[in-house]
């Protein structure tokens, strides 16, 4: 049985106007398992029927899905900080100013503390696998695979460096992680221990085939 390849299922779903998101969205399956189907050059029969026989989706409907899925993310974002004056802890005579300075820091929930992953709770951490959940620019198309090699503090929180499966380097903060790239909850921990300290060091690893992305 002859299967289409992830550049020539892309092509089919671009042309029906499918986007990943919009397409996970209506066979109600995450983004990240849609990328797996669509990069599985041996996927399984049926999948090869369904894309075949997907409908050209409309404007509207595409539009719609993606903005459920949008006000869905907004909306976790929203119930995930927390809202108005943070309550100062109360301090003990014996506790040093240091130690209720930490003790504060630490209370404030939705503020960053510098390790790695922190934005994320330190589940996206260096050596974390994403997806990416649309076409970023002419450089990664959606469903592509990336690693992230890299996290640094900038001044208004943190950036990730993540090297993409076609060789491709970039950086990003996190509010462009949430619209443009999604988790698959795997980690390559040769990546995780590996002191990758600039794009240099990303790019001579991935010349030297040290990613695994599948």
């Amino acid at each position: 049985m002859h299967r289409l390849s992830p550049d020539e299922l892309r092509a089919v779903l671009k042309a029906k106007g499918w986007t990943h998101a919009a397409l996970a969205a209506h066979w109600e399956v995450s983004a990240v398992y849609l990328s797996r189907i669509v990069n599985d050059a041996v996927r399984a029969p049926h999948w090869e029927d369904a894309f075949a026989g997907l409908p050209v989706a409309s404007g509207i409907d595409g539009a719609a899905a993606d903005r459920r899925r949008h006000a869905a993310e907004c909306l976790e974002s929203f119930n995930g900080r927390k809202r108005g004056p943070k309550p100062k802890p109360s301090r003990v005579d014996s506790r040093s100013d240091r130690e209720a300075e930490r003790v504060e820091a630490l209370s404030e929930g939705d503020e960053p503390i510098l390790s790695n992953g922190y934005r994320y709770r330190n589940y996206l951490v260096q050596g974390a696998v994403v997806t990416a959940m649309r076409d970023i620019g002419d450089a990664v198309v959606e469903g592509e695979r990336g690693i992230v090699f890299g996290i640094e503090p900038v001044p208004l929180g943190e950036r990730y460096g993540v090297v993409f499966e076609s060789g491709y380097i970039e950086w990003y903060l996190p509010h462009e992680i949430d619209s443009l790239l999604a988790e698959t909850g795997l980690v390559r921990h040769g990546v995780a221990s590996a002191r990758l300290t600039s794009e240099r060091d990303a790019r001579a690893h991935f010349d030297a085939g040290f990613f695994e992305f599948w």
